[in-house]
């Protein structure tokens, strides 16, 4: 079930990051700073900045749960152009892995 909640996380901030859609929740997401990337992958490649948090509430946040998400993907996959395709790549990659438990 875990494995499944990810899958629909991952498929739903993909779409956020790709298509700025809704722009409320995309506002919320903070891009780490990397000299070595340009601007135009911002989107694809660069990891969301990790807020500094005391509580466990905030790890129920939104921010939280997206950014580590987010971060924790396999680099191919963030730099993929559909959702469907980032969908079926993604699921499969999770099937993969657990497998190789």
């Amino acid at each position: 079930m875990e494995r499944r909640r990810h899958l629909h996380l991952a498929t739903f901030l993909f779409g956020i990051i790709k298509y700025k859609c809704p722009p409320y929740l995309y506002s919320k997401l903070q891009w780490a700073k990397d000299k070595q990337l340009s601007l135009t992958t911002r989107g694809s490649a660069c990891l969301l900045l990790t807020q500094l948090h005391h509580t466990a509430a905030f790890r129920g946040s939104f921010r939280y749960a997206a950014t580590k998400c987010w971060n924790d993907l396999p680099p191919p996959l963030r730099t993929l152009k559909t959702i469907s395709n980032f969908k079926i790549k993604y699921k499969n990659y999770l099937l993969q892995q657990q497998r190789n438990c």
